[in-house]
């Protein structure tokens, strides 16, 4: 899963704008990605380090070279352990630099019921070959409703329909209306 926040980071003696996704450290391995530098999965399991996209590095540091670079975000600072080539535009997991999930001061767990429920992410899910879609939608959908939506106040509630989240499962490769890179051509 990954949710993504537009924060201001200083780099050096510069503020800047960020758009920081927060991310298991299995997330790029999920996708087949690797680190064109560092040690991506490493870096999202330390509260001390940040992985940056290749044109992020470039843009904040000059370029790709930016291991061991320091970004600080919300008075933290992170040094750069990893670096990854720039996903083409219409890539469903799009980011510019991930930190590690639950690690970050800026980052807490959600405090109150209000919290969680306003809080978006993206789950990418992998099932076994043969998992009927719509049995996964339902049974998404009975373990937010038992986890989350049963710990909501009434007046949250109160006259909504249940389930109160839909979740619909779709194949990533449903997701693109390019032909060619559904097919997996890279030709024009």
């Amino acid at each position: 899963a990954a949710r993504t926040e537009r924060l201001t980071a200083r780099v050096g003696d510069r503020f800047v704008p960020l758009k920081v996704s927060v991310a298991e450290a299995n997330y790029l391995d999920f996708f087949g990605l690797r680190a064109i530098a560092g040690d991506a999965r490493a870096a999202l399991g330390r509260p001390d380090a940040l992985v940056l996209s290749r044109g992020e590095a470039t843009r904040l540091f000059g370029g790709a070279d930016a291991l061991g670079k320091v970004v600080t975000i919300a008075g933290t600072p992170f040094v750069v352990r990893a670096v990854v080539a720039d996903l083409p535009a219409n890539t469903s997991p799009a980011f510019e630099a991930l930190l590690g999930k639950g690690m970050h001061s800026w980052d807490p767990p959600p405090q109150t019921t209000q919290d969680a429920w306003f809080r978006r992410a993206r789950l990418y899910l992998r099932p076994a070959p043969g998992v009927d879609a719509h049995a996964l939608e339902t049974a998404l959908e009975e373990m937010v409703a038992r986890e989350r939506d049963a710990s909501l106040p009434a007046q949250l509630t109160e006259g909504r329909p249940k389930p109160l989240t839909s979740i619909g499962v779709t194949r990533l490769s449903k997701v693109y209306f390019d032909q060619d890179l559904a097919a997996g051509s890279s030709e024009r």
